[in-house]
């Protein structure tokens, strides 16, 4: 009977929820390209800046939902990428480094955002931040569980295997065949 990782589960569970909520992230970076391309095009007349300045910053001013759209893309792309590599490595005992290293990393990130909020969005903030550290949580919850179970030898690891090295054997071909 094979024995599981203790922490398998906790971090598929983790993972999954997290790879949907970065989709969903990644859609929200879309609407933010979209509606940055459209103020840019229907406001950008509008926003002049003085002459005095020598420059016009009404372009850079207005591409500023472009720059947070493409920003919001990447750091979701980057989530989806590490929490498909969680998964991967969720019953691999002697590689749960990385969740642990990676649930750690998102939690910090996320920190911050449970105290800087408006006041007008309280509630909305809020579950978004403690959503924002659900999910690596459980990442961090199952890569613990897995270092507990290595450190405790209750994992059977098979001895290392050294195969002798000898010299590369050469290739003997049947009488008949065209020999160069």
């Amino acid at each position: 009977m094979v024995q599981r990782a203790k922490g398998s589960v906790w971090i598929l569970v983790g993972s999954i929820l997290w790879i949907v909520s970065a989709g969903m992230g990644i859609m929200s970076g879309l609407f933010m390209l979209i509606a940055g391309s459209l103020i840019l095009k229907l406001l950008g007349a509008l926003v002049e800046t003085p002459a005095e300045w020598g420059v016009d910053l009404s372009p850079l001013l207005m591409s500023f939902g472009l720059i947070i759209g493409l920003i919001i893309i990447v750091y979701f792309t980057l989530i989806i990428v590490f929490a498909a590599m969680c998964m991967r490595r969720r019953d691999d005992l002697l590689r749960s480094t990385f969740p642990l290293v990676i649930g750690i990393i998102y939690i910090l990130l996320a920190l911050p955002s449970l105290f800087i909020f408006p006041g007008y969005m309280l509630s909305l903030a809020l579950i978004s931040a403690i959503l924002a550290m659900v999910f690596p949580g459980l990442i961090l919850i199952g890569a613990i569980l897995n270092k507990q179970q290595l450190r405790s030898s209750g994992w059977p690891l098979p001895p290392p295997v050294y195969y002798p090295q000898g010299p590369p054997a050469q290739q003997v071909l049947p009488p008949g065949s065209n020999q160069l």
